[in-house]
């Protein structure tokens, strides 16, 4: 058991800073190029964020556990709802801002691409037809995302001043390059500390995947977003969460579901998937009721709001182990 808790220690701390250089070497190349934040934390910090997904995914799927894989992603998209905007919007003094552009097209196509996904999964096994769809599908967020950021941004002051302070673009894609080798690594050690674990207290991959790995894997986001909150970079905070989730199911199990076929546990169909569902479909509703200092409508999600997600969050990680012991 201390074989496992070390691997899982190394792990994760590998995990968290290699994503952390991977997101501030892409996002200052990013910025060189004049990208407004909101789509910068869409794109480049969400797939950042979701590269420790990624590599714990393909190397699950290179061991034969494909199925800790798909519960790995299903549970990192609660966590991203429910643990990184929930406790977001619960250390934000005034709540979490909601751009429009977020609320009338990606979180709507984020809720649609669930829906998809879920229907996917019903048929017991993702293949490499699958896969393909995903994959034309991710794309066709990138290009509406970036079709639809707002171009105002970036002729602001702020974004020339940062700008100006990027650095050394060959130190960025070294540091980028650095953060992908430990993300590798970091993977690695992930898989085999839970794979020791699932079978120490007799576990199911999908369990392990949807709990220890899906949180190990999520941290990257809940770092980002909240020291993003903490700079008052809502934007990009926001954008990190929601785009991780798009990246997450149509990315990753795109790319898993495309080099080798992923069975689907039926215990994803009866929980994880169904709560990934619900908490995604909660998700807009709660922004809808949020308000502006005059009274007009602002998507927003407020301290309450943030708490009830954390609680939805505690709630089905309980679920989930009653079910299992």
């Amino acid at each position: 058991m201390m074989e496992a808790l070390f691997f899982l220690a190394i792990g994760v701390l590998a995990l968290y800073y290699g994503a952390d250089f991977l997101i501030k070497g892409a996002g200052k190349i990013a910025l060189k190029f004049g990208l407004s934040p909101l789509f910068i934390g869409l794109t480049i910090v969400a797939l950042g964020t979701s590269l420790p997904e990624l590599f714990v995914s393909l190397i699950a799927a290179y061991n034969g556990k494909a199925s800790l894989s798909l519960g790995n992603v299903v549970g990192s998209n609660i966590a991203n709802i429910g643990l990184v905007l929930g406790l977001g919007a619960i250390i934000a003094k005034k709540g979490l801002k909601v751009k429009d552009q977020l609320f009338r097209f990606e979180m709507p196509l984020l809720l649609f691409y669930s829906i998809l996904f879920s229907i996917f999964c019903m048929y017991g096994k993702l293949n490499i037809f699958h896969g393909f769809i995903m994959i034309l599908f991710l794309l066709f967020f990138l290009i509406m995302s970036y079709k639809n950021s707002p171009k105002e941004l970036l002729n602001s002051e702020e974004m020339k001043e940062i700008k100006k302070n990027t650095g050394n673009t060959i130190i960025l894609v070294a540091q980028i390059i650095i953060g992908g080798f430990a993300l590798d690594y970091g993977a690695d050690f992930t898989v085999k500390g839970a794979v020791i674990i699932a079978k120490a207290f007799n576990l199911s991959d999908a369990v392990i995947g949807a709990s220890i790995v899906a949180v190990g894997t999520s941290l990257p986001e809940l770092f980002t977003t909240i020291i993003a909150l903490m700079k008052g970079q809502d934007d990009i905070g926001i954008g990190n969460a929601l785009g991780s989730n798009i990246f997450n199911i149509f990315g990753v199990m795109g790319v898993v579901s495309i080099v080798t076929p992923v069975v689907v546990e039926k215990s994803l169909l009866y929980l994880q998937i169904p709560a990934m569902l619900l908490i995604t479909a909660v998700l807009m509703p709660l922004m809808y009721t949020g308000t502006d200092k005059e009274g007009n409508r602002q998507p927003k999600i407020s301290r309450i709001e943030g708490l009830l997600l954390f609680i939805f969050y505690i709630v089905f990680m309980i679920i989930l182990y009653m079910k299992t012991f």
